[in-house]
């Protein structure tokens, strides 16, 4: 998975923590799992905002995502 980023263009910046406290690049096994992952992202900042945790203004573009094949380059 990609995020757009000024500096760099799309990197891939999803990370997660594994039991000894490392940061290592998300991985996905499916596009479908990858989008789901991109969904409930959309939905915490959505609920965010109607809770007034974050102001209207804080959200994200979905543009600024995209899922990419590492396997097939796409």
């Amino acid at each position: 998975m990609h995020t757009w980023t000024i500096c760099e263009g799309w990197v891939n910046c999803w990370t997660v923590t594994d039991e000894h406290g490392d940061e290592q690049l998300s991985r996905y096994q499916t596009i479908e799992t990858a989008q789901a992952e991109i969904d409930e992202l959309f939905e915490d900042i959505e609920s965010e905002i109607e809770s007034g945790e974050r102001a209207p203004d804080e959200g994200y573009d979905r543009d600024d995502y995209r899922i990419f094949d590492t396997v097939n380059g796409e």
